[in-house]
């Protein structure tokens, strides 16, 4: 979920099945770091973005942050910095489907066919091509 890679699977991949999520304007056609790895994948793999995302919208922070922003002295444009614009529901939405969706098809063997595309049923979730 979003951030840097670091470590030798970040120069090499993993041979086993794998998602990325990420903020909007973050991606592996965007990070050094995820373009190194996404070229050595060879399993299964994916890039769902979240528009209106920014890196703290994979926290609890997300739900946490505007409800503690005047007490914290946060002004609306350093809330908008830390967990972007995605209403938190929405985020919290995407993500828990697209997550258990990704382990429900590697995992458990029970794919209900969320994640073959071209589309999400999440709205603010979209793949990275």
């Amino acid at each position: 979920l979003d951030g840097v890679l670091f470590g030798a699977s970040s120069d090499s991949g993993v041979d086993r099945p794998f998602l990325f999520m990420s903020r909007q304007g973050h991606s592996h056609h965007t990070d050094p770091t995820w373009s190194r790895f996404w070229a050595h994948l060879t399993a299964w793999h994916a890039e769902v973005q979240m528009a209106g995302s920014a890196h703290y919208s994979f926290t609890d922070n997300e739900t946490l942050l505007p409800q503690m922003a005047v007490a914290l002295g946060l002004t609306a444009q350093q809330l908008r910095e830390l967990v972007g614009t995605i209403e938190p529901d929405a985020a919290t939405d995407a993500q828990r489907g697209c997550i258990a969706a990704f382990f429900d098809r590697t995992l458990n063997g029970h794919d209900n066919g969320s994640l073959d595309g071209p589309s999400l049923p999440w709205p603010n979730a979209a793949w990275v091509r």
